[in-house]
């Protein structure tokens, strides 16, 4: 599917080793001819190891990352609902491929009112614009896309007798103000982000990143088809089979970069 997306982007394709890190407001999001998706969330620098998830200094705009090696430790890239630190499209483990920006999309995440998440497309009419998610990209960047995975935690919460009106565990969550980590796998989880919640914050399992929680389904499927755990995830309704199988596909394969765990958010804390 992304890559008939490819195909229709209208923006220049670029070889990697062209292009040059954008003004952050310009949507940092690259879309490769082969079907890979680049979503930059954010930057590490080295100078006092400040991290920025939601930007990075203006004066980098126009540069090529390459360049920029004294200042950058990486960029933050978000797939498959985990938050990895990696370089640009023109690093040389990626500088080969041809690319398109995604100029007219956006990544929605978490705000208020709403534990929403998705990549969309801006759409514009003659009189007004709106927002339309765009379901693969949401898959490549977060794991699954919002509605799918709302469905799944559900549908585990029904099976567990955790489920009413006014009280669901495990539920799709997030923290505007607090950065946390996962307690399966100790991945960040930035101010903002969504995360699974297993219990109440404060408590072991309170907070599960995405990518945690997807690995922690594959587990226990990974044991057959006919135990106790498949049986959760068994429905009706072929959307459910749908989404494991989508499940299924996320795996632990990062080979040209690093899952950002505590160590490299708190490093003071860590003996270096």
């Amino acid at each position: 599917m992304l890559l008939e997306l490819y195909q229709t982007i209208d923006s220049p394709e670029e070889i990697g080793k062209d292009i040059l890190l954008p003004d952050y407001t310009s949507k940092p999001m690259y879309l490769s001819q082969g079907g890979e998706f680049f979503c930059y969330s954010g930057i590490y620098l080295r100078d006092n190891e400040k991290i920025s998830f939601h930007s990075w200094p203006y004066y980098l705009g126009g540069t090529h990352s390459t360049n920029q090696e004294k200042l950058i430790k990486g960029l933050f890239r978000i797939k498959n609902g985990c938050i990895l630190l990696t370089g640009f499209v023109d690093h040389e483990f990626y500088n080969n491929s041809t690319y398109k920006q995604l100029k007219d999309y956006v990544i929605s995440l978490p705000t208020v009112n709403t534990s929403y998440f998705g990549i969309e497309k801006r759409i514009e009419t003659e009189h007004a614009w709106y927002f339309e998610e765009n379901i693969e990209l949401s898959r490549a960047c977060f794991g699954l896309a919002y509605s799918e995975l709302e469905y799944l935690v559900e549908v585990y919460a029904k099976r567990l007798g955790t489920y009413n009106s006014y009280f669901q565990y495990p539920r799709i969550t997030r923290s505007l103000k607090n950065d946390n980590f996962c307690d399966i796998t100790g991945l960040w989880i930035p101010a903002g982000f969504p995360y699974i919640a297993f219990n109440e914050s404060g408590y072991d399992f309170g907070h599960i990143s995405l990518f945690g929680f997807y690995r922690h389904v594959n587990a226990m499927l990974s044991i057959g088809t006919n135990t106790i755990f498949s049986q959760i995830f068994e429905d009706d309704a072929n959307r459910i089979r749908e989404i494991i199988n989508q499940i299924a596909q996320i795996d632990n394969y990062f080979p040209f970069e690093i899952m950002v765990t505590r160590e490299y958010i708190i490093p003071e804390m860590y003996v270096k």
